[in-house]
């Protein structure tokens, strides 16, 4: 019973943060991973728990992953790490292609509950900005100056 209480003890503690060591990048591992959440093409929420949330800025904006609500990775390790590439992955390329990555991820940064229905209300009260078409101008006269006599 006491070597059961000594191998939980690790496992509950790796539960609460992911990997680090010093000069190695932050990583996540994917079997723990419950759901993603994708705020806009620059940031996504990963939740291993309703408590444990790590929100992930990417280094740069991903183009197409707030359209096409999903990505794919490549973990043969099973892990997602700070810097790894993911791309936007449209529907119907699923198990026809293996995407290039195009997008990398920055560091996981351990947030509250409150803290990431903050960000996702935020992104639902983000006010939209709607273009309007710009009023027609006036018709210009062409060719209405005198033409030059020719030499």
């Amino acid at each position: 019973m006491l070597s059961t209480l000594v191998w939980v003890t690790p496992l509950n503690a790796q539960e609460e943060e992911p990997s680090v060591d010093d000069g190695a990048p932050n990583c996540i591992s994917t079997r723990r991973i419950r759901r993603i959440r994708i705020i806009d093409d620059q940031n996504v929420l990963i939740y291993l728990s309703p408590q444990l949330i790590f929100h992930n800025r990417l280094e740069n904006a991903c183009h197409g992953l707030e359209r096409l609500r999903t990505f794919s990775y490549n973990s043969s390790d099973g892990l997602l790490c700070d810097g790894d590439g993911i791309a936007p992955l449209a529907g119907e390329v699923w198990g026809e292609v293996r995407p290039v990555p195009t997008c990398w991820l920055g560091p996981h940064q351990k947030i509250s509950k409150e803290q990431a229905d903050a960000i996702r209300d935020a992104k639902k009260n983000k006010p939209k900005i709607e273009s309007l078409p710009l009023p027609m101008p006036e018709p210009s006269e062409v060719n209405m100056e005198e033409e030059e006599p020719e030499s």
